[in-house]
């Protein structure tokens, strides 16, 4: 039903890939992010026109093949879900270029340049975001067609009560911000469909099976935890790459949510010896360098040793600098990070006298690190989805009458 959907995702999202490089090359936009004008854009545009026009063509010369089979199903469907799903990304897709291409339209119809701020996405993005985590939840637990009311809460009672047990452990443990609340409960939600979906799959092969007696020779009908779960992977492979997709999607959006609701930032002025309390951490600014000549005196070096204390043990020691290049006009930051499962902890030396004065920036964002590990899985989830699978040798068609003796016996 969704072929030419499909084709069209595709094509749009390669499209909206060159675009970005195009805006950052074109001097379409002023911004920190983009290179200085460059005739190399139009080659980015002329390249998006040739991309375009030839996905069209093709779209056109092969409507026959593209046309879906079926029909649009109840508001209960999964053929409903995914037209959903589908307007959403188009929708998201829609106001983030808006936002970007925003400086350019006002400065041409008010000669007056204005830039989004992150609140502005915020607003948008945020409602279409959990909307489409939820549709993750909700897509796989209903069937195609029609599915009743009843039996679709049947399917994700377990799922709702996981979700607000999320919601009910976050308020005990003070989170007072109501749309925290709701977007951990909407991944802890969707999360839980992926999971109870795994298990599923593992456990029924797990079961004892009924096997034929000729077919018991050397094997058991029943799969441990490991065999049981590399089996189900290797023959849906997939189905549960899809589902490791869809999970590294959920750990990114934990990672976002945390990291955007609870960095804390503070920025101190500290002499030799000091120290400060920020975020439930004890800073000890130990010592310092001052312009200490390295590299054939082509780098000056200005860093700051930082001892790092919780509850009085010292968890790190962390050296931020920033130092004078001879080929870089200003001074370059060197930031220090110490970052685990909770938070990151980041110190920024942001100047630093002869005497040993400095001024530090320290942030504390909780959650960064579930950004990478979803990446990590993101890929993985690719891998597993698109590995090919083994080849089986064909058949071998034996006329009749010229079996060997073995053949007879073993088809005896």
């Amino acid at each position: 039903m969704f072929r030419a959907w499909s084709v069209g995702l595709v094509t749009l999202t390669f499209l909206l890939t060159v675009f970005a490089t195009f805006v950052t090359r074109s001097g379409l936009i002023q911004s920190v992010h983009a290179f200085a004008q460059s005739p190399i854009g139009y080659y980015y545009l002329g390249f998006m026109g040739l991309t375009l026009a030839v996905v069209l063509g093709l779209m056109l010369a092969r409507s026959r093949e593209l046309k879906g089979s079926g029909q649009l199903g109840d508001l209960l469907s999964r053929e409903f879900a995914f037209l959903v799903t589908n307007l959403l990304f188009l929708g998201s897709a829609g106001a983030i270029l808006l936002g970007t291409l925003w400086p350019t339209f006002s400065e041409a119809v008010r000669n007056v340049s204005a830039t989004l701020t992150p609140e502005n996405y915020n607003r948008f993005m945020g409602p279409l975001g959990l909307l489409l985590v939820l549709l993750v939840g909700l897509c796989p637990l209903i069937e195609w067609r029609k599915i009743s009311a009843e039996r679709l809460l049947r399917n994700l009672w377990i799922q709702v009560a996981i979700g607000a047990v999320t919601a009910a452990l976050l308020l005990l443990f003070g989170v007072r911000e109501v749309w925290v609340v709701a977007a951990f409960a909407v991944v802890a939600f969707a999360a839980a469909t992926i999971v109870l979906q795994w298990a599923a799959g593992i456990v029924a092969r797990m079961r004892p099976k009924a096997v034929p007696e000729h077919q018991r020779s050397g094997r058991t009908a029943k799969e441990n935890l490991l065999v049981a779960t590399g089996q189900s992977i290797r023959r849906n492979r997939w189905r549960y790459g899809g589902q490791l997709i869809h999970l590294s999607i959920l750990l990114i959006v934990a990672g976002i949510i945390g990291s955007q609701a609870y960095q804390d930032e503070v920025q101190v002025v500290l002499a030799e010896g000091e120290q400060t309390e920020v975020g439930g951490y004890t800073l000890l600014y130990k010592s310092y360098t001052f312009r200490q000549p390295e590299e054939d005196g082509n780098k000056l070096r200005n860093a700051a040793l930082v001892e790092v204390y919780r509850n009085g043990r010292r968890l790190a020691v962390m050296e931020p600098e920033r130092n004078l290049h001879s080929n870089v006009d200003g001074s370059v930051t060197e930031v220090a990070l110490r970052s685990n499962l909770k938070e990151d902890l980041y110190v920024v030396l942001a100047s630093i006298e002869s005497d040993g004065l400095a001024a530090f920036q320290v942030i504390i964002t909780p959650m960064v690190i579930w950004l990478w590990i979803g990446g990590v899985l993101l890929i993985l989830g690719t891998l597993v989805a698109a590995w090919p699978a083994a080849s089986r040798p064909a058949p071998v068609t034996v006329p009749a009458g010229r079996e060997s003796t073995g053949q007879q016996t073993a088809r005896r």
